[in-house]
């Protein structure tokens, strides 16, 4: 599987092609059978060929085999595309958003709620063992979760499983929007004076999982009170946090 994969990136038009013709027929029938330390590797490769190619034919044919090996390996999948770190990348977008469309939709959207609700516990740790980590790559994975979560949930089918997820989705979005605003807050007020709020992704994603759930009269009025303003600026957190409770 190793050996055809690779011959992905082959220049020979011919080769490439029987190449993707064999690692269709080898992740359809024999995707099981593939070990899961392997995942990573096969994982890096597709994404590779899927960068360096803008021929739609192509990026079909890897978007299918990330489907696929995603079928047969949900959670080695997933973690391979959590590490890759380009989450606003967009080849990996449209990689995240490929899966969200697919039948696999309602269960990636389940395995990254449960990750970000892991995430939000893990950063409870002690100051030292962050202090190890580096604050930079503790903040992470958090953010590159909820990249993904917002490109599944922007176009999976069925709103009634966000509409499910919300008391999971909620408290876990607005404690990572109060955690980064405390500690950005903590060096200087005054660094936060500027158009992109360091709580502004989780913001978005908050909005964008209760545009799923709510009528759009809430939402225009959450809007219209500056719900989503307030949560995203340090000094006003509280009063956001109250708007949208109320």
């Amino acid at each position: 599987m190793s050996s055809i994969v690779e011959s992905l990136l082959c220049t020979r038009p011919v080769c490439a092609w029987a190449a993707e013709r064999w690692t269709l027929t080898f992740l359809g029938d024999c995707g099981e059978q593939i070990f899961q330390e392997e995942v990573p590797r096969l994982v890096h490769l597709l994404y590779t060929c899927l960068r360096s190619t803008r021929q739609s034919a192509r990026r079909c044919f890897v978007l299918r085999a990330v489907f696929l090996l995603a079928h047969s390996h949900p959670q080695p999948v997933l973690d391979s595309l959590l590490q890759a770190c380009l989450p606003t990348d967009s080849d990996m977008v449209e990689v995240w958003r490929s899966l969200g469309r697919s039948v696999l939709g309602c269960q990636i959207l389940v395995c990254l709620t449960e990750k970000l609700r892991a995430a939000g516990k893990s950063s409870h740790r002690s100051e030292c063992c962050t202090r190890e980590l580096g604050s930079s790559q503790a903040a992470l994975e958090p953010r590159t979760i909820t990249h993904a979560l917002c490109e599944v949930v922007s176009v999976l089918q069925r709103k009634t499983l966000v509409q499910r997820l919300l008391p999971y989705l909620l408290p876990g979005l607005l404690r990572q929007v109060s955690e980064t605003l405390g500690e950005e807050l903590a060096p200087s007020v005054g660094d936060l004076e500027s158009a992109d709020m360091p709580g502004s992704l989780f913001v978005a994603a908050l909005e964008l999982v209760l545009a799923r759930c709510l009528d759009n009269r809430w939402l225009r009025l959450l809007r219209e009170q500056g719900a989503w303003a307030s949560l995203a600026e340090p000094r006003a957190h509280s009063t956001g946090v109250c708007l949208l409770a109320r």
